[in-house]
């Protein structure tokens, strides 16, 4: 279910719904970011600009215990993101929950 190639599409933090690119530290030329989950774990990260061209690339893991996630990402000037929660696909959306640098981050992507 978690396979595949995900578009972000909502954030909140510490419960209150924020901006992707801020809560995110984007490229400040970044419009849309996505990442594509393979079935051994591997992740791949790009942001795109509004015409979809690659502003940024990135890589991590992803590790799944049941619905419990590790989701570790760097990108290309070694931003991280990390997230230690939870996961749930329902339908063609996927949420993301859990704690990112002290914060509560919940993150949600549809599947492209």
């Amino acid at each position: 279910e978690l396979v595949g190639m995900w578009l972000f599409t909502e954030v909140s933090v510490n419960g209150s719904p924020s901006n992707l690119s801020s809560a995110l530290d984007w490229e400040p030329n970044s419009a849309y970011a996505a990442i594509q989950i393979e079935s051994d774990g591997t992740m791949y990260y790009a942001e795109f600009d509004q015409e979809f061209e690659i502003t940024i690339n990135g890589s991590g893991t992803v590790q799944t215990a049941g619905n419990k996630l590790k989701f570790n990402l760097t990108n290309d000037n070694g931003d991280t993101l990390n997230i230690s929660g939870t996961w749930m696909v329902n339908g063609n959306k996927l949420t993301l929950a859990g704690k990112s640098d002290g914060k509560s981050l919940k993150l949600t992507s549809e599947k492209i």
